[in-house]
């Protein structure tokens, strides 16, 4: 069948796709999910939308995350302990993972995020400055050592860790090129702008609205892909 034929295409089983959101703001995150699911489901990604204790620290569990993941796929004991798991239920490798904020909607569900990367095979993560979307790079050599200064630098709960990008650029770990921005284009993603507003009741009334009519625009576009996610 063509859909079967088109997944085989797109498919990409090596990125997990994490949807982050937090108690205020999960009406937002739940609606941004519809299409972002479909997009992963399209392209064979994993996919999750996680809850963060967090109103604005976001990036804590994004290390958390990178953290829990890394430690899966390299540590040698828990690898030798999901070994027959694995045999029975085989797990993909995250190769890349990409972090999108609550109301971050993909719009374009046929765009391979990796493209954003231009003609950039070098980077171990790339930003997006307007929309927050983070795509980290698990294989670069890089990428343990920029893990381990990040979980230093935000240990302690009481400092700010503001955006991933500023903690990167914090760091002494990687070069200033192999910290990329993500080059947003053909509208792969409607950036991040209603947080902001979900606090007041009726801005929040309204940027719920308007978040919602992006996502059924990009389902009715692409009809049926969010109605055949499970």
């Amino acid at each position: 069948p063509k859909d079967q034929q088109q997944q085989q295409e797109f498919a990409d089983p090596n990125v997990l796709v994490i949807q982050l959101s937090s108690p205020k703001v999960r009406h937002a995150a739940e609606i941004a999910a519809r299409p972002n699911r479909a997009y992963a489901k399209m392209w064979g990604m994993d996919y999750g939308l996680h809850y963060s204790e967090w109103e604005q620290e976001h990036c804590r569990d994004v290390v958390q995350i990178l953290s829990e993941v890394e430690h899966r796929q390299n540590n040698p004991e828990r690898k030798e302990a999901l070994k027959e798991q694995e045999e029975r239920e085989p797990t993909p490798r995250y190769t890349s993972m990409l972090f999108l904020p609550p109301d971050v909607i993909i719009t374009n569900l046929e765009m391979d995020v990796k493209a954003l990367l231009g003609n950039s095979t070098e980077s171990v993560v790339a930003y997006g400055k307007d929309s927050g979307v983070v795509l980290w790079n698990l294989d670069h050599d890089m990428f343990q050592d920029l893990l381990r200064d990040l979980k230093r630098d935000i240990v302690d709960r009481s400092t700010r860790c503001h955006s991933i990008d500023r903690l990167v650029k914090r760091t002494n770990t990687v070069p200033s090129n192999a910290v990329e921005e993500l080059e947003e284009r053909d509208g792969f993603v409607e950036p991040s702008r209603f947080l902001k507003y979900l606090e007041g009741s009726d801005k929040g009334r309204d940027a719920l609205e308007m978040l919602n009519h992006i996502a059924d625009s990009v389902c009715y576009r692409y009809y049926p892909k969010c109605e055949v996610v499970s």
